[in-house]
């Protein structure tokens, strides 16, 4: 999951980068992309060395 929204996010972040974005469509790829940048922040990481470090 956390690839996921790391996916989006950076899709997310190369639409923005279009200068003809509408204004309204440019605020809602921000939020979109805010919202997954949330999201990715507080998904718990698992797997191999996902433990916390032992020094």
């Amino acid at each position: 999951m956390r690839a996921r929204l790391a996916w989006e996010v950076d899709t997310l972040e190369e639409w923005l980068q279009h200068a003809d974005l509408l204004a309204k469509d440019r605020a809602a790829l921000e939020r979109a992309a805010g919202q997954r940048r949330w999201a990715l922040e507080r998904y718990p990481v698992t797997g191999v060395g996902a433990g916390q470090p032992t020094s």
